[in-house]
């Protein structure tokens, strides 16, 4: 196994059982003796279990920043709502352990920290000019109000987040009706702003993924 493989590999192995066991139940050496390697081994490529973490969250990022960009080619439209809550709801499920810890994980780290509120900020103005994009192509309408743009996103922001943590309580795991199910509460919130055009979207039976689990 070559220098990239083994570092991939480490990174996924450290997300499966942060998954299961959370980070603090997990070491360095429970990641090496799972992969059937040395300690040195996870030293070579890191320099401690924080420094792993660091890591997976830069691959999140990295997921997700090409993810929420819009369409150049033609007007944002209904599915692509769709689409972008259901892809996001599968790859967090697939860090879930992330979502979960992202309090006590923050507190531990003051880098970590600085970078979840900087990447935090950035989402929330993504979030919003998607929601823009959508008043432009007719699919919603323009809150009289002020600041219930700003709102919007995060609400819809809260819920992408929380929905995951909600089915692991109730002890359930993503499935293709629970991505559904995630997706409809975004569409209750923005229920009140959508077009005539957007209920005539919404009518067309939307495909969903059923997620198929890479790390765990």
């Amino acid at each position: 196994m070559g220098t990239a493989e083994t570092k991939a590999e480490i990174i996924r192995t450290a997300t499966m059982l942060f998954n299961e066991h959370g980070t603090r139940a997990v070491s360095t050496n429970h990641i090496a003796e799972k992969m059937g390697v040395s300690p040195g081994r996870i030293y070579y490529h890191f320099r401690n279990k924080e420094d792993i973490i660091r890591e997976i969250y830069r691959q999140i990022i990295y997921f997700f920043n090409p993810v929420r960009k819009l369409p150049r080619d033609r007007t944002v439209n209904i599915n692509d709502l769709r689409r972008l809550c259901g892809v996001l709801f599968t790859y967090m499920w697939e860090y879930r352990f992330f979502l979960r810890e992202a309090v006590p994980l923050m507190q531990r780290d003051p880098q970590l920290r600085k970078r979840l509120h900087d990447v935090r900020r950035r989402r929330l103005v993504q979030i919003r000019y998607f929601l823009q994009g959508l008043i432009k192509s007719g699919v919603m309408q323009e809150p009289e109000e002020e600041g219930t743009l700003d709102e919007l996103a995060t609400i819809s922001w809260l819920i992408t987040n929380a929905w995951p943590n909600f089915l692991m309580v109730d002890e359930k795991s993503l499935c293709r009706e629970n991505v559904q199910k995630g997706v409809e509460l975004v569409l209750r919130v923005l229920k009140p702003y959508l077009t005539e055009q957007a209920w005539v979207e919404l009518s067309t039976p939307y495909d969903y993924p059923d997620p198929v689990r890479k790390v765990s």
